[in-house]
């Protein structure tokens, strides 16, 4: 199928302009355009990720703002819930995980930035929206300009603005940007209030948004004042029934930026389009809710697979997005207050129910900062946006002439161009989550570019099912230029011992790897060059190099002959490039492969954490004077030309569990289990303990993993609520024991679930003569090592 895409710069373009938004410090100024964002002039594509401090232990924060970092986020967006604050009137508190100000200063040394979303109303899941219970009470007309309200939301922002005064963007601080309530979507007026009182009380950044999504068309929103941000998910357990849902348009490359599905519990909904009809386009598109995951409802309970978040994430990027951010990107937990428990239920008067403490949102970084594999395909982009982003953000979107009809077609490949003219990355999604796709066979893209044609690739392909990724056509790589490329840019680093230039790269699934470059390059080519071929096609001469060899040590390497430095070209199949990360070594750039284990880096310290008793991880490219503090159990050496594979290994931790069933007894957190407790055996009660055997002071965590069929599981330890969740059909109850101290038993009491439960499951368990089913099949522990590799720092 041969796909056509016309760029055609003679169309007149968007010109760039700049909004009225920005600031500068002493260091950076950040300005904003209708098309993207400039850092100190130079155009930034940055990523943006949902952490909730509120919702996290204080004493971990920092290593969980570390572990967002490595994951390639710029900037994490975090919400204020007022009632978490002033729960009861009068009475705000800031200290332990409610402490704003601490959360802002870890950002602040770990240089990431910060963006406050203040509410007054917040939604998140949160009792009330985060309103406090005594502020519903008080008979004011909530979100709107009642004098009453107001002067209640003035004195909670002038609380906030004190909290972080000193941490703005202008005294440099890392607050770059703040949300102004959440989901209004009919009245632009209010929103233009609230700006006033913020300013008014001192709460101030470079940068306002509001949440731009609504009935079709979109929210309202004061133009100039604010700039709308929009989001999309890979599910909404939100919607009212437990059907199977219709296919989703994040999955399409399209201009649409409004995903009227989001929080239709709330608001009107009528999202049946690819396309909308609402002119937002003189602002830039951003997202702040880009689903890392989705919470589950009580009646709705969706697993997502990790490609539901990397194929939206890279339809976003395709389809024009320039500032990417998630929520959840890292899960949490609902706090108990101090009145009521604080999630979101019906009998608060809102349309879900949600688990009273678990907010993991199966977000790339769970609620107890497990490490899940979107964390890593997210991190591909991340590391591609960061090197290359200042390309890719002035580049427009250009779609096929042939796109598809509606959500339905499964046929029509989705495609799209991001393109300045002259330059550009093609992106395929062959993914979508209901129903799977097809393998499209011999695909091509003819690119009509202003000079001359382009065809992606010169030879016909199989876009294979559950494949997205995107490809370069006309990319610089120093002084050589890549024609195009079958495989996906990752990131680029120099290695200044043999000044080369170094540019990553990733195997697309079912794509053989080639690299062609424009002219006869044979005479610089070093390694590989018994796999290039030169090559004319349509009167154009090319250098073709097939037959790629893939890892750091099968490297391409070309010579320059004259000054410009020399470049060299890796290629990592899938599974090494998710485990890569880039970061600095002693003020030098590198890569670092870790297949068994996570990582994340501080003070040139590599601090390894996983459930592996023993691993490795390479360093490209090393240097002589590198020099790591050794221990017994650490191993260095250098296994190709500057490349070094360290080994590790821990003292290896042995546990046992066992549990029994045991009479239940009732107490006042029964009625979240939603069953009926009549005497019938609708609820279960277990009794687990365990054994350790070895050293768990040097454990970075201990998870009790169990599995289980049921309705809805609970965890106690000494009578206290510590977790929950909802039975899925696909995950397992994770419980940190490190946290809660190793405590020597644990409770768990779960509700029986049956084939006659109203809900939606996408895997529904066996059942035996409809009987209610509530059982443990499995418990164990879960030992998460940890280490730190120190480097010595040169003199």
């Amino acid at each position: 199928m041969h796909i056509v895409v016309n760029v055609d710069m003679t169309c007149p373009q968007k010109k760039i302009s700049l909004l009225s938004f920005g600031g500068k410090n002493s260091s950076i100024e950040i300005l904003v355009t209708n098309k993207y964002l400039l850092k100190n002039k130079i155009p930034w594509l940055p990523t943006m990720g949902e952490f909730h401090f509120s919702r996290y232990p204080e004493d971990l924060w920092e290593k969980e703002i570390l572990k967002i970092k490595f994951g390639g986020i710029q900037i994490i967006a975090t919400y204020l819930f007022w009632i978490y604050h002033e729960e009861i009137e009068g009475e705000f508190e800031w200290s332990g995980n409610k402490n704003v100000r601490k959360f802002v200063e870890l950002c602040k040394k770990h240089d990431m930035f910060v963006f406050l979303r203040v509410g007054p109303w917040a939604h998140g899941e949160c009792r009330n929206g985060g309103f406090p219970d005594w502020l519903l009470q008080k008979g004011c007309n909530l979100r709107t300009d009642d004098p009453m309200y107001l002067e209640y939301v003035e004195r909670w922002y002038r609380e906030i603005a004190k909290q972080v005064d000193g941490l703005y963007f202008d005294q440099d601080g890392p607050i770059i940007g703040i949300q102004l309530e959440n989901e209004l979507y009919n009245n632009k007026e209010h929103i233009v209030t609230l700006k006033k009182i913020a300013n008014k009380v001192g709460l101030r950044a470079p940068i306002y948004t509001v949440t731009g999504w609504g009935p079709k068309g979109g929210a309202e929103f004061p133009e100039g004042e604010v700039v709308p941000v929009f989001g999309g998910y890979p599910e909404a357990p939100w919607e009212q029934h437990t059907k199977e849902l219709p296919p989703n348009p994040n999955f399409f490359f399209t201009r649409l930026r409004n995903d009227a599905g989001i929080g239709n519990d709330l608001i009107p909904s009528s999202n049946d389009a690819l396309s909308d009809d609402q002119e937002v386009y003189n602002y830039p598109f951003w997202t702040c809710e880009l689903g890392g995951g989705i919470q589950k409802t009580y009646h709705r309970r969706p697993y997502i697979n990790p490609d539901d978040v990397g194929a939206i994430a890279l339809v976003k990027l395709g389809s024009g997005c320039t500032l990417l951010g998630y929520y959840m990107y890292h899960g949490g937990r609902h706090a108990i207050g101090k009145l009521s428990t604080l999630q979101e239920s019906k009998d608060t008067g809102y349309p879900n129910d949600y688990p009273v403490i678990s907010y993991d949102f199966q977000a790339p970084l769970g609620e107890f900062g497990e490490v899940r594999r979107h964390y890593h395909i997210l991190r591909n982009l991340h590391m591609f946006v960061e090197d290359f982003g200042d390309i890719l953000a002035p580049m427009e979107i250009y779609l096929p002439e042939l796109v598809p009809a509606n959500r339905f077609d499964t046929t029509t490949p989705r495609v799209a161009v991001r393109s300045n003219g002259k330059s550009g990355f093609v992106f395929f999604n062959n993914y979508q989550r209901n129903p799977k796709l097809s393998d499209i066979e011999k695909l091509q893209v003819k690119i009509q570019l202003p000079e001359k044609a382009l065809t992606v690739p010169f030879q016909p392909f199989t876009l294979e099912r559950d494949a997205y990724f995107f490809l370069p056509f006309n990319f610089d790589v120093g002084s050589f230029k890549i024609v195009y490329a079958t495989a996906q840019p990752l990131c680029k680093l120099y290695n200044e011992k043999d000044e080369e230039l170094i540019y990553v790269f990733k195997k697309c699934k079912g794509l053989e790897v080639e690299y062609v470059f424009e002219g006869d390059i044979t005479e610089n080519i070093v390694s590989h060059k018994e796999f290039s071929e030169v090559c004319n096609i349509e009167g154009s001469s090319y250098t073709r190099i097939s037959n790629v060899q893939l890892g750091v040590e099968k490297s391409i390497l070309l010579k320059h002959k004259e000054s410009d430095k020399n470049v060299k070209i890796i290629t990592l199949d899938q599974m090494h490039a998710e485990k890569t990360w880039k970061l600095k070594i002693n003020n030098r750039e590198r890569i670092l492969i870790c297949p068994t284990h996570n990582i994340f880096v501080e003070d040139d310290t590599v601090h390894v954490f996983g459930e592996n008793p023993e691993g490795y991880f390479y360093l490209y490219p090393a240097y002589e004077d590198d020099k790591i503090e050794f221990d017994e159990n650490l191993r260095a050496e250098m296994v190709a030309e500057n490349l070094y594979r360290i080994s590790f290994w821990f003292e290896e931790i042995t546990t046992d569990v066992k549990w029994y069933e045991e009479e239940f007894v009732k107490n006042e957190f029964d009625r979240f289990l939603y069953a009926d407790v009549n005497g019938k055996g609708n609820i279960k009660q277990f009794k687990l303990r365990y054994k350790i055997w070895g050293n768990k002071e040097d454990l970075d965590d201990l998870l009790l993993e169990v599995e289980y069929v049921g309705d809805v599981i609970q965890a106690f330890v000494d009578n206290k609520l510590v977790n929950d969740d909802f039975y899925d059909g696909f995950n397992r109850f994770h419980l940190s024991l490190k946290e809660l101290n190793f405590p020597e038993e644990i409770i768990i009491k779960m509700s029986a679930i049956s084939k006659f439960h109203d809900i939606y499951l996408q895997k529904v368990p066996d059942y035996k003569d409809n009987d209610r089913v509530a059982v443990i099949k499995s418990a164990k522990l879960i030992p998460v090592y940890k280490r730190e590799i120190k480097f010595i720092k040169r003199r």
